[in-house]
């Protein structure tokens, strides 16, 4: 499955929605062959957004006439949790509340700052703040996160 045809496919459809293609993958779970198409724009994606991009692409992809065998199509939102993975996303996501890790280590705490090779974060540590800068090459996830 060619997935930079498939990406620039979903780009195209979801561009005319004003919506954001965060990643595109092909994955088997649980026996199933799912091409997974995660969305997102800046106030949220509603269940009808998704539904409509979701036959668009679907429609697309009839025509693109794909070798693979029976698989589902799964167009959905990245959700409150969404991945950072883009140096736009490293941008929206300064001052906000992420985990990451890295090096063999996790934490949760606020990106204070985004910068070229390295992020600032600040975590909360039995009331004391302590700030990390961290080499981007050396994490492993990075995420928005929800503080209860």
């Amino acid at each position: 499955m060619d997935l930079n045809k498939i990406n620039e496919l979903a780009l195209k459809e979801a561009a005319k929605l004003d919506l954001e293609i965060v990643s595109v993958e092909y994955v088997k779970e649980a026996g199933e062959n799912i091409l997974r198409i995660l969305i997102d724009k800046d106030d949220g994606v509603n269940i009808n957004e998704a539904t409509v991009l979701n036959q668009a692409i679907s429609e697309a992809l009839d025509e693109l006439e794909i070798d693979e065998d029976n698989y589902l199509l799964e167009v959905s939102s990245v959700g409150a949790e969404r991945p950072i993975k883009t140096e736009k996303d490293y941008q929206k996501a300064v001052d906000k509340y992420i985990y990451l890790e890295f090096s063999g280590r996790k934490l949760f705490g606020y990106l204070l700052e985004n910068n070229d090779t390295t992020i600032v974060v600040e975590e909360n540590i039995k009331g004391r703040m302590k700030k990390h800068t961290i080499e981007k090459n050396k994490i492993n996830e990075i995420r928005l996160a929800i503080k209860f």
